[in-house]
């Protein structure tokens, strides 16, 4: 390369060097920065994608017992103004329980449960919430499925009625629970024990038998309870229009109640 080349070289460099000091100066720009200034560069902090916020609003009842249904319901808020297009539930017990803002289970078993919640916007999922949830040993039930009676059944001589009843029961294994039954005329009068035998706490006609299931899940085709005729305690002669209804207890619990049986009781 000759000197005149060099020469040439030069001078170029020299007329750029000057028109970019000449722009910077017409853009307000110091010469020092050129162009790698800019006002609001593209990974500022102003312009980071902020991710959402879950919230719990209820889960209920809390505690609960097993096989009993759980409300869950949260709602999520976005810092940026997107909407929240998707919900995670979770229990460190059971897994996912569901995508849904809100819903219920009963499916959750016996213990202690951390329940998350998260949302989603955009592509952001929140940081979880969380919650815990408590489920008790479930509790006991019962169901009565039919009721039959003989009405002129003897037991040691005795004339009376025999109720019938078939009925499964859960949770109570060997528990003592009781079917009992309680008579009343047809229009609703409880009718009076007068010998202190076959009655209730608070003097009512009743009758009563225990009994304990040996399963978790029990079922008793036919539990029967005898009822003297001469224990209704009506002593006047005469055709009397009676009802009586079965109840199963736990202790001072009603598991299950029976719809009335009517029946003519004749005392002669």
């Amino acid at each position: 390369m000759s000197l005149k080349d060099v020469a040439a070289i030069i001078t170029a460099l020299a007329a750029l060097i000057g028109a970019i000091q000449a722009y910077d100066s017409m853009n307000n720009k110091p010469a020092t920065q050129g162009y790698d200034y800019i006002s609001n560069p593209p990974n500022s902090l102003s312009s980071i994608n902020k991710a959402p916020v879950a919230f719990i609003d209820s889960i209920k009842p809390n505690p609960v017992a097993e096989g009993k249904n759980v409300t869950f319901t949260g709602h999520g808020e976005d810092p940026d103004g997107d909407s929240i297009i998707g919900y995670r539930w979770e229990s460190n017990v059971f897994g996912f329980l569901s995508d849904k803002k809100t819903f219920a289970t009963s499916k959750l078993k016996e213990g202690f449960h951390q329940i998350t919640f998260q949302v989603k916007a955009g592509k952001e999922w929140s940081d979880p919430k969380t919650i815990n949830l408590q489920i008790d040993p479930p509790s006991p039930s019962a169901t009565i499925n039919k009721i039959w009676v003989d009405y002129d059944a003897f037991e040691k001589g005795i004339k009376g009625l025999r109720i019938h009843v078939s009925f499964d029961v859960s949770n109570l294994k060997g528990e003592n629970g009781k079917a009992s039954a309680y008579f009343y005329t047809t229009d609703g009068e409880a009718l009076e024990d007068s010998n202190q035998i076959y009655l209730t706490n608070d003097g009512k006609v009743a009758v009563s038998k225990d009994f304990k299931p040996s399963f978790e899940e029990s079922q008793f085709n036919d539990l029967s309870i005898f009822m003297p005729n001469d224990e209704f305690d009506i002593r006047t002669p005469g055709k009397y229009y009676l009802k009586f209804n079965v109840i199963i207890w736990y202790g001072s619990t009603i598991l299950d109640k029976s719809e009335w049986v009517r029946f003519t009781y004749t005392r002669s």
